[in-house]
């Protein structure tokens, strides 16, 4: 087969006109590796990376090549095998960003949804996690930009990955992972989609939460934004009515206020096993660290804890963690109380005996970011 590919590659350069010095004209070539990488030609990537002529960092000036490296392209392609040639040509640069809008190949597999093509770049040596684009995305932010619940799981999994990096218009992350829901409410729940992006959108945005990862700047400004776009109660009763329909900004805000607001009171409305969400019931957490909880659901109850015996729990008993969460239980625990003790050191140095009082924003006065205009606290 590779020699198929080799006498395929030959053919194809037969017709190339060289210069009257006998060299081929270096823009031919522009679009050489990149049109094989765009369609998982790997053999013909193979080949063409033991050229000398060819550059695997050319972004290249031709329209067809939209100013992508070989590298964009397979990620586009979604094509593994030829990332894993390309991470090994000599001089290849994994973090270059498109001349346009600077967005880097790791950027570009969690804009996509490329998971395994994704996976491959976190293992490589000398990738920037957290280099943004020119809109200050990042790709854990790209990824929760386009619900990309699994590329956000695999993200969320590397300690490098940085859950609360701001984009230049201010938003955090988790920010992102609302907003997303904007566009897809009206599909939720079609199917049993538990791993499907579409049927449950919701998916990335309790990966998130599941992480505990996120800060309290982060939630605070999930709460304010969602709060800003609940919808008022006459505007429900309009829509129950038959009347103006809500907007998918009011329905986002609906679904996902109560939930984060249970999240910063300490209780938790989605389940650590099925990451389903019950918007508007808390479910009961475990009496050993008391940050994890499991829906009514037999299966979920069963495989997470010991007690659940096939039948749901009354609403005012605590359960026992279960073999699944015993090992991370105590951990959790001491997580906990070392962030609620860390809350309470940094509330009494800014408004203790001896810091002052605590500062307030004045009415109307912009936060920080330059986004928000909050009257008791800023959002950073």
């Amino acid at each position: 087969m590779l020699a198929r590919s080799t006498a395929f590659m030959d053919d194809m350069f037969a017709d190339v006109d060289d210069d009257e010095h006998g060299y081929v004209d270096e823009h031919e070539w522009e679009n050489a590796l990149v049109l094989p990488a765009l369609f998982g030609a790997w053999r013909c990537v193979k080949v063409l990376l033991a050229d000398l002529r060819i550059d695997v960092n050319n972004t290249g000036n031709l329209s067809s090549n939209m100013g992508t490296t070989p590298f964009h392209a397979a990620v586009s392609g979604g094509h593994p095998k030829c990332i894993e040639l390309l991470l090994q040509a000599p001089g290849i640069k994994i973090n270059k960003g498109t001349p346009k809008k600077g967005v880097t190949p790791l950027g570009l597999a969690a804009n996509l949804g490329e998971l395994e093509c994704l996976k491959l770049l976190l293992q490589a040596d000398g990738i920037a996690v957290n280099k943004a684009d020119k809109d200050g995305m990042a790709p854990l932010a790209s990824a929760a930009n386009q619900g990309r619940s699994k590329c956000i799981e695999a993200l969320l999994k590397d300690a490098r990955v940085n859950v609360n990096q701001l984009d230049n218009d201010g938003f955090f992350t988790l920010t992102h992972a609302c907003i997303h829901l904007r566009t897809a409410m009206r599909n939720m729940g079609a199917c049993d989609g538990r791993f499907d992006d579409h049927t449950d959108p919701v998916r990335g945005l309790v990966l998130f939460l599941r992480s505990r990862r996120v800060s309290t700047a982060a939630l605070d400004q999930s709460l304010l934004m969602c709060k800003y776009h609940h919808p008022t109660k006459r505007q429900i009763s309009l829509a129950e009515a038959g009347g103006t329909p809500l907007t998918d900004f009011h329905l986002m805000a609906r679904h996902v206020l109560p939930i984060l607001q249970a999240e910063a009171k300490g209780q938790k409305r989605w389940c650590d096993w099925c990451l389903r969400v019950t918007p508007d019931q808390d479910l009961l957490l475990c009496s050993g660290c008391w940050q994890v909880g499991y829906c009514n659901r037999e299966c979920c109850q069963k495989k997470g804890w010991a007690k659940a015996s096939g039948e749901a729990m009354e609403g005012g008993t605590t359960a026992l963690c279960g073999l699944r969460h015993k090992e991370a239980c105590a951990g959790m625990a001491a997580e906990a109380a070392k962030a609620k003790a860390d809350k309470a050191e940094d509330k009494d140095s800014s408004g203790g005996a001896g810091g002052g009082k605590a500062r307030k924003t004045k009415k109307n006065e912009t936060c920080p970011c330059g986004k928000w205009k909050i009257y008791k606290k800023c959002c950073i």
